[in-house]
C-alpha cells in the first residue's frame, strides 16, 4: 500500500517542480504581501530558531540554556495573554507564536528527548492554531505539530493517541488541497521574513503528507478496524488511478495498485462489507493480470527470476486474502443465522454490506470501482451471507483450494511462520464449515479431518523445534490441536445423547480423547516455557 501512495505523492511533487518557475512568477505578489508581526513576537520567533540551532551543537553552555529558559517564560506570558484576551492579538502574531512553540517542541523531542516538555509545546502550538489550521500561513505548522506530537506519543508508547493525530493531519491536508492540482501555496512567515531559506512550500506540504501516510499505513497494518477515513482516501486514489493504471506501460504501477487494493480488504471484511471486499480483491486480480501481460511482453523483465518471484509472491498473497475473506464470510454468515433465529424479521442472506451504525453518512458510501464493473462481473466467490449448507460447501471448497495453493509457495522450509498461519486458517475453515452441518456424525467427520490437517503440520514443524521459531510455532499448533480435540469430545458427548446404549468401547474412546487433549495442552505449556527461556 505504501508503495502505491508513495508513487502518487512523488508524481505530484514532480508535477509541481516542473511548473515551479511559472508558480514563482504567479506568487511574487503573494509572497510580498504585508506580514503584520509585532516586534515582541518577532524577537520570540527569532529566538526560537536560535534555540534550535544551539541544540544542534554537541555542547550547550549554561548561559545558552538560561537564554532559552527566558524565551520560554516570555512565550508562556504571551500565550496566557492570547488565551485570556484573544481579540487583542494580531493573526500573524498568533501564527508566529505557534511556530515558536513548534520550534521548541521540535528541539525537546529530537535533540533533548524530553518527551513531556515536547508534548506541552506541541499542545500549545495546536491550541493557538485551533480554527486557523486551513489558513495559508498556518497549514504547514498545524500539520507539522500534529505529526510531531504523534511522535511524542509513539516514544511514550501511547499508540492509542497516535492515530487521531495522524487522522486529523490527513484531514487538514485533504481539506486544504481538496485533492486538486491547483490550490493556494502555503505561506511560511519565517521564510518571508528571511529568518530561514525560502523553499517550495507545496513540495514541503506533500512531503509532510507522505510522512503522515507512511505512519498511518504502519498503524493500519497493525489494526485496520478504525481507519475509516484512511480507507476511503486510499480507495478514492485507487479509483482515480484505474484508467491510468490500465494504460500504463510501467509494470510497477499495476502491481502497486493491486497490493493497495487487496490490503483494504482487512478493513472491509472486519466490518462485514463483503461485497466491497470482493470488488477490491477481484480488482487486484485483474490488475495482476495486466502486470503479467506486460511482464511476458518484456523479454528482459520476463527473463528475470527476481521479477517472476515478486509476481508469484503478490499472486499468493492475494490468494491468502481471498481465503481469509471466505473464512470470515462463513463465520459472519453463521452468526447472522443465529441472530435470525431469534429475530424473525431478519433476512439471513441479506445482500447489503454492513457498516457500523456509528459511521458518519459520508463513510457509508459503497467503495466500488465503476470503471471496472464489466471486467469484474464473473467472480466465483459469493459476497452475500451464506444461508445454506450447499452455499457453505462452495465457499469452503474455494477456501481450501486457495490455502492449499498458498501452502505450495509458503512451505515450512521456506517460510515457517506463514506456513503455520495457513494451517491454522485451514483449521478455522473446517471449524466454521462444520457449524453449517446439522448432522452430528458429519460434524465429527469434518472435525477429524481438521485434526488430521493440524497433526500433519505438527509432524512437519516438530523437526524444527531445535530453534526458537520452531518451538513458538509448535506451541501454536499444539494449542489448536487441543481445542480441536476438545470440540471433537463435545461432539462425541452430544452423540451419546442420541445413543440408546453406551458401550465400553465408546467410554474408552472418550478417555482416549481426554488424554490427547491433556497431552496437547501439556505440550503447549512445555513449548511456552521453552520460548520464554529463550527470551
Amino acid at each position: 500500500m505504501w508503495q502505491f501512495l508513495k508513487e502518487i505523492m512523488e508524481d505530484r511533487i514532480e508535477q509541481i517542480l516542473k511548473s515551479a518557475e511559472k508558480e514563482r512568477e504567479a506568487n511574487t505578489s503573494e509572497n510580498a504581501e504585508s506580514i503584520n508581526v509585532s516586534e515582541t513576537f518577532l524577537i520570540i520567533l527569532k529566538s526560537s530558531f536560535e534555540a534550535v540551532s544551539l541544540f544542534k551543537k554537541d555542547k550547550i553552555s549554561n548561559e545558552a540554556k538560561k537564554r532559552i529558559s527566558t524565551v520560554e517564560v516570555k512565550m508562556n506570558d504571551l500565550f496566557q495573554n492570547i488565551i485570556t484576551y484573544s481579540t487583542e492579538t494580531g493573526f500573524d502574531d498568533i501564527i508566529v507564536l505557534a511556530i515558536a512553540y513548534h520550534n521548541l517542541g521540535f528541539m525537546y523531542l529530537y535533540k533533548e528527548h524530553n518527551f513531556h516538555a515536547a508534548k506541552d509545546h506541541f499542545v500549545r502550538c495546536i491550541e493557538l492554531l485551533k480554527g486557523k489550521e486551513l489558513d495559508r500561513k498556518a497549514i504547514l505548522t498545524a500539520i507539522n505539530a500534529l505529526y510531531d506530537l504523534h511522535n511524542v506519543w509513539k516514544n511514550l508508547q501511547k499508540l492509542e493517541n497516535c492515530y487521531p493525530l495522524l487522522d486529523k493531519a490527513m484531514e487538514l491536508y485533504l481539506n486544504y488541497t481538496k485533492e486538486e492540482d491547483e490550490y493556494p501555496d502555503p505561506i511560511y512567515i519565517p521564510a518571508i521574513l528571511y529568518i530561514v531559506k525560502e523553499r517550495n512550500l507545496k513540495v514541503s506540504l506533500i512531503n509532510l503528507h507522505k510522512l503522515i501516510l507512511e505512519c498511518i499505513v504502519r498503524l493500519y497494518e497493525l489494526e485496520p478496524a478504525d481507519k475509516h477515513k484512511f480507507v476511503i482516501y486510499v480507495h478514492n486514489l485507487l479509483n482515480k488511478q484505474v484508467t491510468k493504471t490500465i494504460a500504463s506501460i510501467d509494470k510497477r504501477v499495476s502491481i502497486y495498485w493491486a497490493k493497495a487494493s487487496f490490503q483494504l480488504c482487512s478493513y472491509l471484511t472486519y466490518h462485514d462489507r463483503f461485497f466491497e471486499a470482493k470488488i477490491h480483491l477481484a480488482a487486484a486480480d485483474y490488475m495482476m493480470g495486466i502486470h503479467y501481460t506486460l511482464m511476458i511482453k518484456d523479454q528482459d523483465y520476463s527473463a528475470s527470476s527476481a521479477m517472476h518471484n515478486n509476481y508469484e509472491l503478490y499472486r499468493v498473497n492475494i490468494a491468502l486474502t481471498w481465503g481469509t475473506y471466505g473464512i470470515l464470510l462463513l463465520n459472519s454468515s453463521k452468526k447472522r443465522l443465529l441472530q435470525c433465529e431469534s429475530d424473525k424479521s431478519c433476512e439471513a442472506n441479506n445482500t447489503k454490506s454492513e457498516s457500523p451504525a456509528k459511521f458518519e453518512e459520508g463513510l457509508m458510501k459503497p467503495l466500488i470501482f465503476v470503471d471496472l464493473e464489466i471486467a469484474l462481473e464473473n467472480i466465483g466467490m459469493p459476497d452475500t451471507y451464506v444461508s445454506s449448507l450447499d452455499d457453505a460447501k462452495i465457499v469452503f471448497a474455494n477456501v481450501l483450494k486457495l490455502f492449499n495453493k498458498a501452502k505450495t509457495y509458503y512451505t515450512a522450509e521456506k517460510a515457517l511462520a506463514t506456513y503455520v498461519e495457513i494451517i491454522i486458517n485451514i483449521s478455522t475453515a473446517y471449524k466454521y464449515y462444520a457449524d453449517f452441518v446439522g448432522n452430528i456424525s458429519e460434524q465429527i467427520k469434518i472435525t477429524k479431518e481438521r485434526i488430521k490437517v493440524l497433526e500433519d503440520a505438527v509432524s512437519i514443524v516438530f523437526v524444527r523445534c531445535n530453534t526458537f521459531g520452531g518451538y513458538y510455532h509448535c506451541r501454536k499448533l499444539y494449542f489448536h490441536l487441543a481445542v480441536a480435540y476438545s470440540t471433537l469430545l463435545d461432539m462425541t458427548f452430544e452423540k451419546f445423547y442420541e445413543t440408546k446404549e453406551i458401550t465400553d468401547e465408546m467410554r474408552m474412546e472418550n478417555k482416549r480423547l481426554m488424554k490427547i487433549i491433556i497431552d496437547n495442552f501439556q505440550r503447549f505449556l512445555k513449548t511456552t516455557i521453552k520460548t520464554t527461556i529463550k527470551f
